[in-house]
């Protein structure tokens, strides 16, 4: 399936589905199977994007802000994630913004039943989610029997925030995909629903998202590298 063409980008106001030099909003070079490729622009800046299968199970996933690519190289055999970037390279405030909104409008734009979109989705947001500055990992390595917790079919789950960056702490919360007090806190996922979009819910994910509760990225390090597989490879729970 092939698909090129323009979308509203759902976050912003006075967005365009005509594709132009000043539009704010998403135009795709491609969306197949195995490749998606376009651009995001926004008000605060400008990405440009590219998820391509390259083998059965492994995809590149490549960003570009103007200061050079980032991205990831992901294998589903291997469960691995090889983070690549330049020397130099760090996560900024408008980095972390305009690719959270990527993720989004991906999600509402495409979804993630497409191998390529997928994929890109959730390295979006893995990268969305990044504390500002130098990159904390990478490799990224996971365990699909003991690497995450998953909350897709729990009402409620109780969980422990163990904030050791800022000193041991403990809280306990209900959580869970149907937990309705704050259902944006334990989705790998950027904001609250999961109709489309890449949807993973786990115990890792709610402690690093009520760590950026209470805390600034910077001091939610732990909790990002603890959540970092289950943003790539924790199964999706809109099935």
């Amino acid at each position: 399936m092939k698909r090129l063409g323009t979308a509203l980008v759902l976050l912003f106001v006075g967005c365009s589905t005509e594709a132009t030099v000043n539009d704010v909003g998403i135009s795709y070079r491609s969306v197949e199977d195995g490749l998606v490729a376009g651009t995001f622009k926004t008000a605060y800046g400008s990405v440009d994007f590219e998820s391509i299968v390259t083998a059965d199970g492994v995809v590149d996933v490549t960003f570009d802000r103007g200061a050079g690519p980032f991205g990831s190289h992901v294998d589903w055999n291997a469960l691995t994630n090889d983070l690549v970037f330049a020397d130099g390279f760090e996560i900024t405030t408008d980095d972390r913004f305009i690719i959270k909104a990527l993720a989004s409008t991906l999600e509402n734009d495409i979804g993630n039943t497409l191998p390529a979109s997928d994929n890109l989705i959730r390295q979006a947001t893995l990268w969305g989610h990044h504390p500002e500055g130098k990159p904390l990992l990478t490799r990224i390595v996971a365990d699909a029997e003991r690497g995450w917790t998953t909350l897709c079919d729990v009402g409620a789950y109780t969980f422990n925030h163990d904030a050791w960056s800022h000193g041991q702490q403990y809280e306990y919360l209900a959580a869970g995909r149907w937990e309705t007090s704050n259902p944006c806190r334990d989705r790998c996922g950027a904001g609250c629903t999961a109709i489309y979009g890449t949807s993973a819910w786990t115990k890792d994910c709610g402690n690093h998202d009520r760590c950026e509760q209470q805390h600034n990225s910077l001091s939610c390090g732990d909790e990002f590298t603890f959540a970092s597989d289950d943003y790539t490879f924790a199964g999706n729970c809109n099935y």
